[in-house]
């Protein structure tokens, strides 16, 4: 266990809330890790809440395997709800979006290319030198 004690200010009470393994969850997006968030019940008003952990994941992710914090593990896309939340926390990060059928089609001939031509063909042998 680390000496090292984490913590988030309660938004409903305003106290101080250490994360524990009986007050905090992680929510570890697998294919989107950006959207990894802590949820943390207040002990003293019921209140819960999520941190985003972007800004030090590799840190808080050790702190939290180091201090038996629970995780939950979660393929595929977050829920609108986090997406949305996320963009809002953090508007400088491109956030997740569906693709319409013309950027779909335009990655999956993109993906052909890539896997059907030889790389050398791609500019017709021309170099930075010829333009």
């Amino acid at each position: 266990m680390s000496d090292e004690l984490n913590y988030i200010w309660c938004r409903e009470c305003g106290r101080l809330v250490y994360y524990t393994p009986a007050n905090t969850v992680i929510y570890l997006f697998i294919d989107y890790i950006w959207y990894t968030a802590a949820e943390t019940h207040c002990p003293y008003c019921d209140y819960k809440q999520a941190l985003f952990l972007i800004d030090n994941l590799d840190w808080e992710l050790e702190w939290a395997i180091e201090n038996d914090l629970g995780f939950i593990e979660i393929d595929g896309i977050p829920p609108v709800h986090i997406r949305d939340s996320f963009a809002r926390v953090y508007p400088e990060y491109p956030n997740y979006k569906d693709l319409t059928d013309e950027e779909d089609a335009e990655v999956l001939f993109f993906g052909y290319l890539l896997e059907n031509t030889d790389q050398k063909e791609w500019f017709n042998g021309q170099t930075d030198k010829d333009n």
